[in-house]
């Protein structure tokens, strides 16, 4: 809109932009993921810090990393990520990129983690997936979730048993996260929602709705 300088894009059909870039101090073009993924929660915690400068109850926060999955074919539906306390670590230095170069991280090199905080990372994200996927369910037209499974998942299961919690949840400081799946680019009818504006627009509203559905009934503990 205006105010962001971008337009909604009705397209049906994308192509690789190769434009993505972190706003960090300075930009970052996305030339290695695992950096640009750091990157995105050295800028979130620096945006956190601020907003706790200014006054801002943490607890009354949000972060999101919104992404489109892939799976086997026959998964579909959007699926909820949140910090599992079990897969936190006390401390997280990353290494192999020179991270000093952008203000951010800078700030703060290195993030933290007490058990106490991760255990309630873990619970109040829940209660915002669960706010989320009620709001999916709800929205007219309905927007599917997982069925074959959670569709709130607190780790990241890969084959050989692996499982992990993505470090943009592992690493912000902002204690409600979540990372969405919004539908799996390896199922043909995912497919086809992904590829139509109007089924995008119903994610967006439904996502919204459920932003001040939970802040709107924000428990003692956000005040």
């Amino acid at each position: 809109d205006a105010d962001n300088g971008f337009k909604i894009n009705n397209a049906r059909t994308f192509s690789e932009d190769g434009n993505k870039v972190v706003q960090t101090t300075p930009p970052y073009y996305n030339d290695d993921a695992k950096v640009s993924a750091n990157l995105r929660w050295y800028l979130a915690n620096d945006i956190c810090r601020r907003e706790r400068s200014a006054g801002v109850n943490e607890r009354n926060m949000l972060f999101t990393s919104i992404h489109c999955d892939a799976l086997h074919r026959e998964m579909q539906g959007a699926m909820i990520y949140v910090p599992g306390a079990a897969h936190r670590r006390e401390s997280e230095t990353p290494n192999g990129h020179d991270y000093s170069q952008y203000a951010e991280a800078r700030e703060a090199r290195t993030s933290s983690c007490t058990d106490v905080q991760a255990l309630r990372d873990e619970a109040m994200s829940r209660v915002f997936a669960q706010t989320l996927v009620n709001a999916l369910g709800g929205h007219k037209p309905s927007i599917k979730v997982h069925d074959s499974g959670d569709p709130i998942r607190n780790v990241i299961r890969q084959k050989g048993g692996k499982a992990y919690v993505p470090c943009v949840l592992r690493n912000t400081c902002v204690p409600t996260k979540v990372l969405i799946e919004t539908a799996n680019m390896n199922n043909a009818e995912d497919r086809g929602h992904l590829a139509d504006p109007k089924w995008r627009q119903a994610f967006a509203e439904a996502f919204v709705d459920a932003v001040r559905k939970h802040f709107g009934s924000c428990p003692p503990y956000c005040e």
